[in-house]
């Protein structure tokens, strides 16, 4: 807006008193009170010769800082001139520019509130910093899949000694020396100076001309140096090895990442992986080894892309086909820093509310330490209050660890502390101490980006978290799975489908030649294959080898699909040193399922099973390492979890769906971005409120934890990379809990010691945390409001996605609560009874998670075969015997194990036997 002068009445005159120059600044005149007052325009002359003049200030009569030649000519006056505050041509032009600026303003702003305006944002994986226009909730646009497939599966985790073999060196698990994982792999090199020092893995199927990834994370010792070393191999000897070029890796102090891609040489049917120590008893610690087949586009790629940013697009995966699982992403709250219940207080230290926090130190420096999240940029730290003689420091940690940049802060009192977070720092280590025995108080500390403090305010995250998994095609990337928001719900766009090959399946039967068999699924139970042609479909074995398709090498086995065999089939190669089966030997249904829950057969030696005499079966994770598992029963189970050391995962198949669907995603919250900076971390992995079952110890002092190691009882099903939420009875109770990072399953555990709060032993528990095993990350397109009718558009969809979301919830109680009969597939010669008075109905479940069967069957074969099977949420955790009535007034034994199949153990197929029944289905 233009600067406007107020009018004179009349525009009475004065007179210049002396005579100016055309240069003149200072004015002197007869009366200066008939002009404006202090500053203002004035017109000295009359006619077309006039000179208009801005003057800055009056000093009694005199003008001063006058702007001459304003309008007109600057030019000498003579002493009488008139001068007054006459109408101008500038304040015509000014008032007419400022009605239309005004009238501009009106119509932005019309605009602004009538037509929303949206702006769109792509938030990439990991942590970063993202600016909103304004406060916005980010509405979701799409995440396209994508499948990582690490050929060498667990052994690369670093967690696993019994994958590898060595050659003059020894090794073990290392919990002192990690990288992100419970333990890294210590290789010890022997004191030779003539050989070689590495371990090697067994070898692995590839195929040739095609491109392969190889990297890994290495800690040397110091002075020593290690590498990652692939060679190639054809049936008959070396196609390649790259021990020469591969990078070598000196850097003792963190874990670098070594990784090296090559194109596999004509004739290569096998890949041999060695981890290397170059010097004589010199060691190294490995962690996250990974090799992945990729494209040769990705191949050119790599040449121009960081160890880190290779890092990101490769992360080490477990075994099996591992697809974009669970994506979620966190808005960081304007104050960086977490609660003081978040992080783990030694005895020194008294938790007085969320912010609050004392210590009681006995000398100087002693001190509690925590980590946060940082990247790099500009901060500003700021706290309330500190004792005199406390203080609050932070230091730069890389991604290892290790401190890179001590004493970035040492805060000592309430003041605004800046400054600056370098590239090479990963977070920052908070140590809140002090130079004195005493006790110190710290109050309200609050981390902001930027240069300029802002008041306290507690950290207040905010999450959108997605229970999903998307996948694409591993070898390329393409038809990726597509997830998206639509009407306030998200879905996805599945064009892949992803099979446990596990014990739940009827195995059967089919083929066997010297050294395997071939079993397979018929009947189009496993359904919905685009072809019966390779390149769309996937397998990975029980130790995370990716198999071949028939025609490929088999070794390891192979697999195959015929849409046009026994109703559509999926047949397997299983090798007999996996399944324990001699060739003299073809395995039951029942004992092929028993191999595809972990169990190997065996002769009660260490051979394989010849066909005759005793049959023994000991877990796949024990054999040739202990046989505390081994039994003459055949399993019906899977393998327990805990028991053994080898490695052990369901077979997995991914496939190409013919038909694409789209199917409904279980989300949780929303993300808010505050207007201006924001931290924002994408990611995978995390699970929404799993039950969790808090175990009690102590008597004195009561605790009780969750996912404690020591107390099997307590543990979550995956191992747990943090902790972020737990929750009684559905209401969050996550500040009574402190989080702890030793004896877990994983990195951390949640420990329940607060003496002033009872705990409620009859609540339900439930923890959302973030599993330790990878998956890949992908960008997630979205948009922010730009305007002010796109944030109340936003707010108002919220308001009406909220409602709608409540109405489907209430609709879904109503459904559980009132569930339908399902009508399953009665299998092995089992159908209805006749009398439809009695007839069998099927099954549900109601909101209290019990499982109903009802009515009668009959006609089939009794024993260990099912007569259907349940699906998953429907099973019960352990197998379960009912004793039924029959149609001829006798009993029967029905039997229900934790894989869902519902048998006749003991009874009368003749007659009808009841499935009435109901049971608590698994958690």
């Amino acid at each position: 807006m233009q600067k406007m002068y107020d009018a004179v009445v009349n525009s009475p005159k004065t007179e210049l008193v002396t005579a100016i120059t055309a240069i003149d600044t200072d004015i002197e005149v007869a009366d200066a009170s008939v002009l404006l007052q202090p500053e203002g325009l004035a017109v000295i002359g009359n006619g077309e010769g006039a000179e208009t003049i801005r003057y800055t200030e009056m000093d009694g009569n005199v003008l001063k800082g006058c702007i001459r030649g304003f309008q007109g000519t600057s030019k000498s006056w003579a002493v009488g001139t008139r001068l007054a505050r006459n109408f101008t041509a500038y304040d015509h032009d000014t008032f007419k520019e400022n009605i239309e600026q005004h009238d501009t303003d009106i119509t932005a702003l019309s605009d602004r509130l009538d037509i929303a305006d949206t702006y769109t944002v792509t938030l990439q994986a990991g942590i970063q910093v993202v600016h909103a226009e304004r406060d916005s909730r980010f509405r979701m646009g799409e995440i396209k899949g994508r499948t990582l497939i690490n050929l060498i599966g667990d052994a690369g985790s670093g967690e696993k000694v019994s994958s590898w073999m060595q050659s003059g060196v020894t090794f073990s698990l290392d919990s002192s020396v990690k990288n992100g994982r419970t333990t890294s792999l210590r290789v010890q090199a022997s004191s030779s100076t003539t050989e070689e020092h590495f371990l090697y893995t067994s070898r692995i199927p590839i195929m040739a001309t095609k491109y392969y990834l190889f990297s890994g994370y290495i800690k040397p010792g110091a002075g020593s140096e290690a590498i990652i070393r692939p060679i190639t191999f054809s049936g008959t000897g070396v196609t390649g090895d790259w021990g020469v070029v591969v990078p070598k890796i000196k850097d003792a102090t963190k874990f670098s990442l070594a990784h090296y891609a090559i194109q596999a040489p004509a004739d290569t049917k096998e890949l041999e992986l060695r981890l290397h120590v170059i010097n004589a008893n010199g060691y190294a610690n490995f962690s996250e080894i990974s090799v992945y087949e990729i494209t040769a586009a990705e191949y050119t790629a790599l040449s121009g892309m960081t160890p880190e940013q290779v890092g990101a697009k490769y992360p080490f995966v477990p075994s099996g086909i591992v697809g974009v699982d669970n994506p979620y992403v966190i808005g960081y709250g304007e104050n960086l820093m977490p609660p003081f219940y978040e992080v783990s207080l030694t005895s020194m230290a008294t938790l007085i509310d969320a912010y609050t926090v004392s210590i009681k130190a006995t000398e100087a420096f002693q001190n509690f330490n925590y980590k946060v999240k940082i990247i790099p940029g500009k901060y500003v730290l700021k706290l309330d209050s500190i004792t005199d003689r406390g203080f609050f420091k932070l230091d730069g940690l890389d991604a290892s660890g290790n401190t890179v940049a001590e004493n970035l802060v040492v805060a000592t009192g309430i003041g605004a502390y800046r400054f600056t977070v370098s590239p090479n720092i990963d977070s920052l280590n908070v140590v809140v101490s002090s130079f004195e025995a005493g006790t110190f108080v710290f109050k309200n500390p609050m981390l902001t980006l930027g240069s300029t403090p802002k008041p306290f305010k507690p950290r207040r995250d905010t999450m959108l978290a997605l229970q999903t998994e998307l996948h694409a095609n591993p070898v390329d990337g393409s038809e990726p799975d597509v997830l998206f928001e639509r009407d306030a719900q998200y879905f996805k766009l599945a064009k892949w489908k992803k099979v446990m090959l596990d014990g739940a399946l009827p195995w059967e039967f089919h083929d066997a030649a010297t050294g395997y068999k071939v079993v397979r699924v018929t009947g189009g139970k496993i359904s919905g294959f685009a072809d019966s042609a390779n390149n769309n479909k996937f397998v990975t074995k029980y130790n995370g080898v990716k198999l071949p398709w028939i025609d490929g090498s088999g070794n390891e086995g192979a697999f195959w699909n015929d849409l046009n065999f026994i109703g559509g089939s999926f047949l397997l190669v299983t090798m007999n040193k996996d399944t324990g089966w001699g060739d003299a030997y073809t395995p039951t249904a029942e004992e092929i399922k028993a191999y595809f829950m972990g169990w190997k057969m065996y002769d009660g030696s260490v051979g394989l099973y010849p066909g005759t005499g005793q049959k023994y079966w000991v877990s796949i994770k024990e054999w040739g390492n202990g046989n505390s598992t081994a039994s003459a029963t055949l399993p019906t189970t899977k393998i327990p979890d805990n028991v053994g050391t080898n490695h052990w995962s369901p077979y997995q198949l991914l496939y190409r769906l013919a038909k694409e669907t789209v199917e409904p995603v279980v989300s949780e919250g929303a993300l808010r971005l505050n207007e201006g900076g924001n931290l924002i971390e994408v990611g995978t992995g995390i699970v929404l409120r799993e039950r969790a079952n808090p175990v009690t110890n102590g008597t004195t002092i009561v605790y009780r934890f969750i996912n404690r190691t020591s107390f099997p009882e307590s543990l979550l099903k995956n191992k747990t990379r943090e902790i972020l939420h737990v929750y009684s009875d559905n209401k969050e109770q996550t500040s009574l809990w402190t989080k702890v990072y030793d004896d877990a399953n994983g990195l951390v555990r949640a420990t329940f010691g607060n003496l002033t709060q009872d705990f409620n032993t009859s609540a339900a528990y439930s923890v959302t945390y973030i599993k330790l095993e990878r998956s890949p990350i992908q960008p997630i397109t979205g948009s922010l409001a730009n305007n002010e009718k796109a944030q109340l558009s936003d707010l108002t969809a919220g308001v009406t996605e909220a409602l709608q979301r409540v109405s489907v919830v209430e609709q879904k109680k109503a459904e559980k609560d009132a569930p339908v009969w399902i009508m399953p597939t009665l299998l092995n010669g089992w159908g209805n009874f006749s009398d439809p008075r009695f007839a069998f109905q099927g099954y549900k479940k109601n909101s209290l998670n019990i499982v109903s069967l009802a009515g009668m069957v009959t006609g089939g074969a009794t024993g260990a075969v099912p007569i259907f099977r349940l699906p998953v949420g429907y099973r019960p955790i352990n197998s379960l015997r009912f004793t039924v009535s029959t149609s001829s007034g006798s009993t029967a034994q029905v039997q229900i194990n934790n894989i869902g199949e519902v048998s006749v153990i003991v009874g009368d197929s003749a007659t009808g036997t009841s499935l009435t029944l109901s049971f608590l289905a698994e958690q």
